[in-house]
């Protein structure tokens, strides 16, 4: 229980979590094998979760549950994410799907479920685990796809009868991040992509429980991006009590350590996530599964999960040397965690996040985006060699200044971030070094934060437009009324007047306004630089699109349309 001295310690400043959660998930369930919680029972504990996120989600469609989930989560202004429960039947296992599609059906035609209420829909959730990995038929075991089959044919069903009636919210298959890697059929056949990763059980310590996941989605991220959907984390977390072999550590500062820094990756990563789980369970013979709750069961907020606090948000920036950026090779390139400097990405070029750093002025650490990793610079007084390392904000070798445009360690030798043109790798990439500083011209390193940075929006031959609280495209090139500012922390599309575009209704045909900005959840956008795609970042099933009258509007995701490819090039691609 360690964790409860930093609650002493912490008393004065901090009482909840210091980040509003993307969406969590919620069990309605009263015992291990079902029932239901009295609508009272449901309404405090949606009052509570209130306090930590916008959107709750739920497994399946039966009633009374998801009537009174939904009538709950209405009262308080809070969407819900829905499910059908679903498996691969077999002799020995039935699938409930067609009866909670019936039970989906009436809540539709009783206008209980709209484009206003609901987040999305999983018409499964681990189903094809149990049947392919639980159930012994295999991974990837190509001669069997009657489990894939299944759950592509439910999923069809429910797409097709949703859009029938006007419903754009996502539809998607919620799985383990095996099932997507081992039948990559699905990045297809889904709206998003919708995945489960708990580190905890793959035996490593908490402090390396979010790298962890991380590591595993970055395969996930390079198939979903180049299928042009987006990702959904419906599962993660860590359990705060229990023991099993395949567990390091279950412990309330366990679950601290990995809520605040899952928290602090899935910001700077713009992961859309269900954190796992609302409640510690009042039932179950099983320590590890009842406690991963944020919230004790009598709705209290654990201890250590109130010390989960991620400090203030970074800056994202770019360093700026000449008309080049500092870039770090990602995750899943030959050279990951190799610095260079390259000009700025244009176009769909699949590589943005090489050049997007971190910069945290309260611990001045600069993490790399595609890398995962902090800025350190180790050696002595006589030499430095720059690279890559696990982030540690105690760490001085990680601790940089900038000023006097240069970039400088602060671990006492007196040596600055440098890049000669004529230093080259192999492939004739710029290298970049560390030398002692002295004001050169090879020294000259820039921060310039990318919310600051002025960038075009262009459609084929039409750029994005504002004019009031009107966004439209225009083959006419013009200045301020065409510049916009992206905020990849914030994830909002600003322009010159300081306005953000907003959807007001999410539903395919509505156009986009200009608001004044406000980190509504209506204002968040995520740009794809493989396709093109700006996907909205709570509605994720719709896209930013040109239209035939010119407006800026939303329709439905797909990355073979041409109204939404766009490009997000700077306007000033220098210092």
């Amino acid at each position: 229980m360690k964790c409860l001295s930093y609650l002493v310690a912490g008393l004065a400043t901090a009482a909840a979590l210091d980040r509003t959660l993307w969406g969590i998930n919620y069990d309605t369930r009263t015992s291990e094998w079902g029932g239901c919680k009295d609508p009272s029972v449901i309404a405090a504990d949606l009052t509570a979760l209130k306090t930590v996120t916008n959107i709750v989600r739920l497994y399946s469609m039966k009633q009374p549950c998801a009537d009174r989930v939904l009538k709950a989560a209405k009262n308080l202004g809070l969407k819900v994410w829905i499910g059908t429960w679903s498996e691969v039947a077999s002799p020995k296992v039935t699938d409930s799907f067609d009866a909670d599609f019936k039970i989906l059906q009436s809540l539709v035609k009783n206008g209980a479920i709209t484009n206003d209420n609901i987040a999305g829909i999983q018409v499964s959730s681990e189903a094809l685990f149990r049947y392919y990995i639980n159930g012994g038929a295999g991974v990837n075991d190509t001669t069997n796809p009657n489990g894939i089959n299944a759950m592509v044919a439910h999923l069809n069903q429910t797409r097709s009868y949703l859009r029938d009636n006007k419903l754009d919210f996502p539809v998607t298959i919620a799985d383990v991040m095996d099932i997507y890697n081992n039948y990559p059929q699905l990045y297809n056949a889904v709206d998003i992509v919708s995945v489960n990763q708990f580190s905890m059980w793959e035996n490593v310590e908490a402090a390396n429980g979010a790298f962890t996941m991380w590591e595993h989605w970055q395969k996930i991220q390079q198939q979903a991006r180049a299928a042009g959907k987006p990702i959904l984390m419906s599962e993660t977390g860590w359990s705060s009590d229990g023991t099993n072999p395949a567990i390091k550590e279950a412990s309330p500062e366990a679950e601290r350590i990995f809520t605040t820094d899952f928290l602090r990756v899935a910001e700077q990563m713009q992961m859309n996530y269900f954190y796992f789980a609302s409640f510690d369970l009042s039932f179950s013979n099983n320590t590890i599964e009842k406690n991963f709750g944020i919230f004790a069961v009598n709705r209290t907020m654990k201890p250590c999960i109130t010390q989960a606090n991620v400090g203030p948000a970074p800056t994202a920036v770019r360093l700026f040397l000449g008309d080049k950026v500092l870039k770090a090779d990602g995750y899943l390139s030959n050279t990951y965690t190799r610095l260079t400097m390259d000009k700025p990405s244009t176009g769909t070029s699949s590589v943005l996040d090489n050049e997007i750093w971190f910069y945290d002025n309260a611990t001045q650490t600069l993490r790399s985006k595609s890398a995962n990793q902090c800025l350190d610079s180790y050696g002595s007084k006589d030499w430095q060699n720059v690279h890559l390392w696990k982030c540690d904000y105690t760490n001085k070798n990680q601790k940089w200044k900038l000023a006097n445009n240069a970039v400088a360690v602060q671990n006492g030798a007196n040596f600055c971030m440098d890049s000669d043109p004529t230093m080259k790798y192999d492939d004739g990439m710029q290298k970049v070094q560390m030398w002692w500083c002295w004001n050169g011209p090879n020294q000259k390193i820039t921060m310039r934060p990318i919310n600051q940075e002025p960038v075009q929006i262009k459609n084929g031959k039409a750029w994005l437009t504002s004019s009031s609280n009107v966004i439209t495209t225009s083959t006419t090139q013009a200045t301020d009324s065409q510049t916009f500012f992206y905020d990849p922390i914030a994830q909002t599309i600003a322009t010159k007047a300081k306005t953000c575009l907003d959807l007001t209704t999410y539903a395919r045909g509505t156009k986009i306004t200009a608001r004044t900005c406000s980190g509504s959840p209506t204002q968040k956008w995520q740009y794809n630089d493989v396709t093109g795609q700006i996907n909205h970042g709570t509605s994720l099933a719709l896209c930013l699109s040109a239209s035939s009258t010119n407006d800026a509007v939303v329709q439905l995701c797909d990355k073979s349309d041409t109204n939404q490819k766009w490009s997000m090039d700077l306007s000033n691609p220098s210092s």
